[in-house]
């Protein structure tokens, strides 16, 4: 089941995107739901939704503002990332600042924040 902080973040971009009630209950029927208080939206569902509404945000250009104190389940917060980020430019061997930037894409955060990790409690 959804947890109140999805629902409150998916009543605030819905707010957010002036959606008409309609437009919101047949964007949930597509994702098997009558409401964001159905036992049927699950805590992936809600992600996945919160997701398709953060797209029309950005497509719309419609501003909004990603809580910057906690995080979703599973990833990290700009905090952390920033402070991952940090850290791999103290112990990178990489000669430039751009080459460090490139080498840190998204796709190695998570083993360079594991390699980060285990490099800091060896030390």
């Amino acid at each position: 089941m959804a947890n109140n902080a999805q629902k409150a973040i998916i009543h605030v971009l819905k707010g957010k995107l002036k959606l008409p009630d309609e437009h919101y209950r047949d964007m949930l029927a597509a994702f098997g739901v009558s409401s964001s208080a159905d036992d049927k939206f699950t805590f992936q569902k809600a992600k996945e939704f919160i997701q398709l509404l953060s797209k029309q945000c950005i497509d719309n250009g419609v501003e909004f503002k990603k809580n910057k104190r906690h995080s979703a389940r599973g990833f990290i917060s700009p905090g952390q990332s920033s402070m991952i980020i940090d850290m791999w430019f103290q112990v990178s061997r990489q000669p430039t600042t751009e080459s460090k930037r490139l080498s840190l894409d998204k796709k190695q955060t998570k083993k360079t924040a594991r390699w980060i990790s285990l490099y800091s409690r060896n030390k």
